[in-house]
């Protein structure tokens, strides 16, 4: 299952991002795996929105496989050495730096790409084993 949406432009893009992941993600139960994807997608364009060049594109994808889930998040270019592969916790009186430490704390791996004048984040979240001990959690028809 694939789902995709240009978000350049929107008054609330994060808003957009959270009802495509959700409707991407609609018969996916598992013990609030879908909120963690929802937040994940919300930190990612919302860092987007914020430090990507202004007025620049920004795109979403949520894609559905037997192994998980993949979301992408693409936008114009910002330099990738400005992207921490290890966030830093923030501090208790910080009120930023969150975002990337939850999509680090959430998403099974998580990783940064250029290509040509475009940046594209990837978070991927690996099916968890259901807590009824069954070996393989149900699986929706989705992409193979």
């Amino acid at each position: 299952m694939h789902a995709d949406a240009d978000l350049t432009g929107l008054q609330a893009p994060q808003r957009a991002a959270r009802k495509l992941v959700r409707e991407a993600l609609v018969g996916v139960d598992n013990d609030g795996w879908v909120d963690d994807i929802v937040l994940v997608a919300d930190e990612l364009v919302g860092n987007a929105q914020q430090y990507a060049a202004a007025q620049g594109p920004i795109e979403i994808t949520v894609d559905r496989y037997l192994w998980g889930i993949a979301v992408q998040v693409r936008d114009s270019h910002l330099p990738a050495s400005a992207i921490p592969l290890r966030p830093k916790q923030p501090g208790q009186e910080s009120l930023r730096g969150r975002g990337l430490f939850l999509v680090d704390a959430l998403a099974s791996a998580w990783g940064v790409q250029l290509v040509g004048s475009r940046k594209i984040v990837t978070a991927i979240f690996i099916h968890r084993r259901p807590k009824d001990g069954n070996e393989h959690p149900p699986s929706p028809p989705c992409r193979a």
